[in-house]
């Protein structure tokens, strides 16, 4: 009986061999791990030494939160950058809970873009609560397909109406489920807010809602150009809406098919048409 006992502790425990091969395993798996973050870390460190101040491009590099203390150190505080893009990253309201901060204190960053990062409302707040309490935080904030709802636009038209606000241009496209309903918070903020003079809702209001504020807050036909130390198209600021979709072709942003800029308000009136690229 003591035998069969016996034996049966030993099938219970694993043979040692397997223990150490285990451990190795993961050890293996640990410094694969370890070795990916270094890197990614470097790539990234590469990327910030590599751009220069006034067009920080660190768009699409797989950014999460976890990286952004490199960024707001080395980007942000080290480098001074005044143009920050942060597109097509992982990053949520956690990871820019740092550069809010950062801002709060001052720094030499003016254009903020966050497009194609889930930061939702949580992250809108943030930013509202920023650019309320300090006002000239900011003159460009780019904030398309973030996860918005009319909550964030809300929220964030009013930080908008202070007094003091130097935002010039506000990028709110492609957030699928923001609605007409923030309509009536655009039209509060602008009832007091003079400097924004270039606000972006592409996809996201319905064509009567688009003409109501065109037929209230118009301005001029804006030309696509671009600018040697962006990457990226960008347009010249003589309009205060504009609702044009626009893709990439051989290194150059060309109006979508029947999808250009609008004509809004003329010094005469509302007047309706297109304008053509100069580009």
């Amino acid at each position: 009986m003591a035998s069969s006992m016996s034996n049966a502790k030993m099938k219970e425990q694993p043979p040692k061999a397997n223990e150490e091969k285990m451990s190795r395993k993961e050890r293996y798996q640990q410094m694969r791990v370890q070795e990916a973050i270094n890197t990614k870390r470097k790539n990234l460190q590469d990327a910030i030494d590599r751009n220069e101040p006034h067009n920080m491009h660190l768009g699409k590099m797989e950014i999460e939160n976890a990286d952004m203390e490199t960024v707001v150190d080395q980007a942000i505080k080290k480098k001074q950058c005044t143009s920050l893009i942060l597109e097509d990253n992982m990053i949520t309201v956690d990871g820019i809970t740092s550069i809010v901060d950062t801002l709060r204190r001052g720094a030499s960053l003016k254009l903020l873009r966050l497009s194609g990062n889930p930061i939702g409302d949580d992250g809108a707040d943030l930013l509202a609560e920023l650019l309320h309490e300090k006002p000239d935080a900011l003159t460009g904030l780019w904030l398309s397909n973030t996860a918005l709802t009319n909550r964030g636009v809300q929220l964030l038209m009013e930080a908008l109406e202070h007094p003091q606000s130097t935002l010039e241009i506000l990028d709110l496209s492609d957030n699928k489920n923001v609605t007409d309903e923030s309509v009536d918070s655009i039209l509060e903020m602008f009832m007091v807010n003079k400097k924004l003079n270039n606000l972006r809702y592409a996809n996201i209001l319905s064509g009567k809602k688009q003409n109501h504020l065109k037929e209230l807050y118009g301005g001029k036909v804006a030309f696509l150009t671009f600018s040697d130390s962006y990457r990226g198209p960008v347009t010249r600021i003589c309009n205060r809406f504009f609702t044009a979709s626009f893709h990439w072709s051989e290194n150059r942003c060309i109006p979508e098919p029947k999808a250009v800029i609008e004509v809004h308000e003329s010094e005469s009136g509302i007047v309706d048409g297109a304008a053509e690229s100069n580009s």
